[in-house]
């Protein structure tokens, strides 16, 4: 009668939590306050949100670049001067000091960006893995309300038939740029990877603003792809860095996609990877350029953040990496937020990228919906408990509260099989491994592992049939050439 006893048995279990302890779990740290989300809380039809009408409507642009590290940011006080146009555009802003992400995955961190819950909940976790028709992103909600809403991306696993963002948005422009030469040094002479540049990436959207950028109020999200490996800055990026001294690398602890032939000192893939972000600058300032000369920037609500770090040579694992765990140079990402008549500020109050859209939401005047696991940004406080995880080659998990860190691996069946502690005031390169003490944020993190229904995640190859059981769907048209691309850029292996 039951094929599978223990599944049919843990749902059971699961059930009469919900009926019987989750009301209780509120008085003992287990559940933060929000509702439980899920597709009955969420609708295929965007409901038209409730606005304060003497809010005035404004403009947004929202910048997002992948895989750049905030410490390798002029703002975030990085040497080297990587990033010119980003601190003179946003110096005088409200930058956060201590922003997370909730994945080190592109396609999770950006859906739960856009729609304000978590990856467990919204469960686009996997490559070509559509995002629900249930879930609602803030381009919807925006929409509804009469912005014309727009997106330029430079990621191919952000493509709609990938993703399925495009019906989120009027117009959404993901048209991938030339092939672009990678020679791995290993198994084959080159791979294909493909994937706009930053100076495509801008000309599209300037061009999307000069087409619709008077048509009432818009929402434009533009998003890059440069600094994501392999480093290969193109020729006319505007430095050049060189570097003292030399760090031996092992190819070993290289991805093959990263592997550089006859390059074997590791600061060499410093220097690329902050040209390219260098690079990047470069055409992000020429953006906010025109946005200025148009007459948008002053009265319009900017926000630049990106969706996950890279690990440089701080892990004995692996180097120029972001796939394989919740280390702090990839889940703590730089957000700055300009915003018309607001005093500028360094905030280290500890926030998630999840909280853009509720963010945007209530600065617009709208209501926020409840099931949003995100807060607005400027409600955050000190003690707030802050999750994230990764998918590869384990499931890792971690929670963030005040300067506090706690990791968890688990197993594919939920099973907690290591977990340690790490105060990053005392530790800030997460080096030592301290025992859990029973404090509630443990409790939470504990709840949301046992709790997620798709412990078998896996972020680095397409969804396989029948492996997510609680998941969105794989998308049907994933091809062997996009699988190709892929490869080149570490997606797969």
């Amino acid at each position: 009668m039951f094929e599978d006893k223990p599944k049919v048995l843990r749902r059971l279990v699961l059930l009469g939590l919900a009926i019987y302890v989750l009301p209780m779990t509120k008085q003992v740290g287990l559940y933060t306050g929000k509702r439980v989300v899920g597709p009955a809380l969420m609708s295929n039809k965007t409901p038209q949100l409730a606005r304060d009408v003497a809010t005035p409507k404004r403009n947004v642009l929202l910048i997002t670049v992948d895989t750049l590290r905030a410490d390798h940011l002029s703002l975030y006080g990085y040497g080297r001067s990587t990033s010119p146009h980003l601190a003179r555009w946003f110096q005088d802003t409200e930058v956060y000091e201590r922003a997370y992400t909730p994945s080190a995955f592109t396609p999770a961190s950006v859906v739960s960006m856009m729609s304000g819950v978590y990856p467990y909940e919204h469960g686009v976790r996997a490559l070509w893995q559509k995002t629900p028709a249930h879930v609602n992103l803030v381009s919807d909600y925006l929409g509804e309300a009469g912005w014309n809403t727009a997106a330029v991306v430079a990621n191919p696993v952000l493509v709609d038939e990938a993703i399925g963002l495009a019906s989120h948005f009027d117009f959404y422009d993901d048209r991938m740029g030339p092939v672009e030469a990678i020679d791995d040094g290993t198994s084959f002479t080159t791979a294909h990877g493909r994937e706009r540049l930053a100076g495509d990436n801008t000309d599209a959207a300037i061009a999307w603003l000069e087409q619709n950028g008077e048509a009432g109020e818009h929402f434009l999200w533009v998003h890059y792809m440069d600094p994501h490996g392999p480093y290969t800055p193109p020729p006319n990026t505007p430095v050049r860095f060189q570097h003292e001294g030399t760090v031996s690398v092992e190819p070993s602890k290289l991805r093959v996609y990263q592997r550089q032939e006859g390059v074997d000192d590791a600061l060499d893939y410093v220097d690329r990877y902050d040209e390219e972000i260098a690079y990047t600058d470069q055409e992000i300032g020429r953006l906010l350029e025109y946005y200025s000369e148009r007459g948008y920037y002053d009265d319009a609500i900017v926000m630049f953040t990106v969706d996950h770090g890279e690990v440089m040579l701080e892990r004995d694992t692996w180097h120029f990496e972001h796939s394989f765990h919740v280390w702090d140079g990839i889940m703590h990402i730089p957000l700055m937020v300009k915003r018309p008549d607001v005093v500028p500020a360094r905030i280290d109050t500890p926030v998630t990228s999840t909280d853009l859209s509720p963010s945007l939401l209530d600065w617009l005047g709208f209501e926020v919906p409840e099931h949003m696991h995100g807060v607005v940004l400027t409600d955050r406080a000190d003690d707030d408990i802050l999750y994230m995880e990764n998918g590869w080659p384990d499931s890792q998990y971690a929670v963030v509260q005040g300067s506090k860190k706690w990791f968890a691996s688990a197993s594919r069946r939920g099973k907690i099989e290591d977990r340690w502690f790490v105060d990053l005031d005392e530790d800030p390169a997460e080096k030592t491994r301290g025992e859990w003490y029973g404090s509630p944020a443990e409790r939470e993190l504990k709840w949301r592992i046992w709790w997620d229904p798709d412990h078998g995640r896996k972020g680095l190859s397409p969804v396989p049939s029948g492996q997510h059981t609680h998941g969105p769907a794989g998308a049907d048209d994933a091809r062997a050439e996009q699988e190709a691309i892929l490869k080149a850029l570490g997606y797969m292996d």
